[in-house]
């Protein structure tokens, strides 16, 4: 039974929670331990610490600005471009015009955040000076935006498949150039996008520089992001190229004077820039270890059939080597919940509290990967974001990504298709871009065929933000269950990312404690919840137990057993 008619099942006091098919036991898992309380002092201590970080992240941005290297006239586009970023009034962005061998090696490039590079329509630049080093600085983390007409200088002054590697277009054929007017339309709400709904050139001589398509070389790269058009052609692109980001703006920016590039210099394009490059110098993706020793902003709560915490003794959670080989490290977190009998009605939860406030507008991106041992013939572990759309830090609304909704068949056919479910392999799921549904139907997304895209819902709600309950519990919740009493699911999710201004891939992995508690008065406690609350001990069934032996077989060599006073039959 899908969520959205077991929704219909229960009373309105379920308008948070959410239903979906599930995995459950805990077979062939390797070695298992659990994750924290989901409403823990100092998981919400943690995540007010983690957002004065984030507010760190406008510091000022150093941008090369990659000219032709032949001075005067011939580089007045790229001195201008330069000057329009200086002048931003809402980024901390300082510019320098570079020559291609002030930025032909590691160190020099080193000293940047983001490199623009562009043509002046006419002394084609050529990258081949650079083009190595380029590529290398931005898979190791740096950020690329590239301008109008730089793809047709690639394709003209040699294909340099080191530039066609980083340019989230097709940079081996000549682009298409329409002369003003043109409109590109804004199709996807994202960073670089946000607040733009069109931008257009009307000035005669003006041109757009739209990529083209050829035989094994598509408009847009596999794995980019279009976020506007021009009609049927991309216009705005981006990518992420292994630690780095990467965008594509069809404005001639750089261009000479004479092709009438003033009006890029204010208005809809000119955000467009200062946006685009402030989020390609944003493009480290951090990967931060969760482990039953280092929770961070992440716990797990159970539920009942009604949603409630607790009460339900077959639902939990435990870090675990595998299965077989994950998308990252050796380990996953495994939810499960349900017997056969009874608890295939609750759920267990992964939550995070660390993006409250978070615009959703501000999601740059968010994916997962999933195995599952056992459901109920299509639930895979299911994300939600549970959202305030009037101000008030209450949520008002949740939203569902799952799986089982992102073929043609089964979901909505304009997202794309991200493949049919499967059981015992893993799967990515890319939320970002997939087909989503509203608890509440805003925007008309409803489950099946109603899945609507993220840039759907934030058009009905462009001020909508993910909020976390009052009792602590996290707005980003990974879930299994809350299906039908006698099914039962078992997952396994790992490889989370979530990006606004930097990303973050969350690699979840199973580690031997040094140090583990014992307490026969913790019998009964779901694993994956933290048993003592303030006390030293974190997570059932990883540096907590209830059995003298489980903690003998769980601690390291050499590590330490700490057991409470009380009976203990072993």
């Amino acid at each position: 039974m899908l969520l959205s008619r077991w929704l219909n099942a229960v009373t309105s006091r379920l308008s948070h929670f959410r239903k979906r098919r599930s995995v459950r036991t805990r077979h062939g898992v390797t070695r298992g331990t659990s994750l924290s309380t989901a409403w823990s002092t100092r998981n919400l201590v943690a995540h007010s610490e983690q957002l004065e970080d984030r507010s760190l992240l406008a510091a000022t941005l150093n941008v090369a600005v990659v000219g032709n290297g032949l001075g005067g006239a011939s580089e007045a586009g790229y001195a201008a471009t330069v000057a329009q970023l200086n002048d931003s009034t809402t980024f901390d962005i300082t510019a320098t015009l570079v020559t291609p061998s002030d930025v032909d090696t590691a160190g020099e490039l080193a000293a940047y955040d983001a490199v623009l590079i562009g043509d002046d329509g006419d002394a084609h630049a050529s990258f081949a000076t650079y083009a190595s080093a380029l590529r290398a600085y931005v898979e190791g983390g740096g950020g690329l935006v590239t301008v109008g007409w730089a793809i047709y200088a690639n394709a003209v002054t040699g294909q340099n498949s080191d530039i066609d590697a980083i340019v989230p277009v097709n940079a081996f054929n000549i682009d298409q150039e329409p002369q003003a007017p043109q409109t590109v339309t804004v199709d996807v709400t994202h960073p670089v996008t946000v607040g733009v709904t069109s931008a257009s050139i009307a000035d005669a001589g003006n041109y757009l520089s739209l990529p083209s398509s050829s035989l094994g070389h598509p408009q847009v790269d596999a794995g980019a992001t279009s976020l506007a058009s021009r009609g049927t052609d991309a216009a705005v692109v981006v990518a992420n190229v292994s630690l780095g980001r990467s965008a594509y703006l069809p404005f001639i920016y750089t261009g000479k004077a004479f092709y009438n590039t003033t009006e890029l210099r204010s208005g809809a394009a000119d955000q467009l820039l200062e946006q685009a490059v402030f989020w390609a110098g944003h493009g480290v993706a951090a990967t931060v270890v969760v482990n039953p020793g280092s929770v961070g902003d992440w716990a797990i709560d159970v539920r009942d059939a009604i949603g409630d915490l607790g009460n339900n003794a077959t639902a939990g959670a435990a870090f675990v080597t595998g299965p077989t080989t994950p998308p990252i490290g050796t380990g996953s977190l495994n939810l499960f919940t349900g017997n056969g009998s009874v608890g295939g009605d609750g759920a267990a939860e992964l939550r995070n509290t660390a993006y409250v406030n978070t615009p959703l507008s501000a999601l740059t991106e968010l994916s997962y990967d999933t195995y599952a041992s056992a459901w109920n013939g299509q639930q895979l572990p299911y994300l939600g974001l549970e959202l305030d759309l009037n101000g008030d830090s209450e949520y008002d609304d949740i939203i569902y990504f799952e799986p089982a909704y992102q073929t043609p068949a089964t979901g909505n056919p304009s997202l794309p298709n991200q493949g049919s479910e499967a059981l015992n392999t893993w799967q990515h799921w890319n939320a970002f871009v997939g087909g989503w549904w509203s608890n509440t139907g805003i925007a008309d997304a409803d489950p099946g065929i109603g899945v609507k895209s993220l840039t759907d819902y934030l058009a009905a709600q462009p001020n909508a933000k993910i909020v976390n309950r009052i009792n602590g519990l996290g707005g980003v919740r990974f879930t299994v269950g809350f299906a039908s009493a006698t099914e039962v699911f078992n997952g396994h999710v790992d490889n989370i990312t979530i990006g606004t201004t930097s990303s973050v891939t969350f690699d979840f992995e199973y580690t031997t404690p040094a140090t583990v508690y014992v307490n026969s008065s913790w019998a009964g406690i779901n694993l994956g919840l933290d048993p003592d609350g303030p006390g030293p001990a974190t997570v059932l069934g990883g540096d907590a137990f209830t059995t003298i032996q489980a903690a003998i077989n769980a601690v390291e060599n050499a590590g330490t057993v700490y057991v409470s006073g009380g009976t203990y039959t072993e």
